[in-house]
């Protein structure tokens, strides 16, 4: 959802230029992913529960790392 969002973001940023509807308009357009990867979740089916190793939590921390150091703008 992070990495949608800013792509999202940016396309919309890119396309409007007048800071009035901007804001407006972003406002409203910026739900449409998250609603979009709603829906799917909504439709998509629940797989099997798997144990929470070390692993995954080492690989959900450099995910996030990825996530912050994105968002920031240092990469992307």
């Amino acid at each position: 959802m992070l990495f949608v969002g800013k792509g999202f973001g940016t396309l919309v940023i890119d396309q409007l230029h007048d800071p009035r509807t901007l804001i407006a308009d972003a406002f409203v357009l910026l739900a449409l992913p998250g609603l979009v990867l709603s829906l799917l979740d909504l439709v998509g089916r629940d797989g099997h529960k798997r144990e929470l190793t070390w692993l995954h939590r080492i690989a959900g921390t450099a995910v996030l790392a990825v996530g912050v150091v994105f968002v920031l703008g240092f990469v992307g």
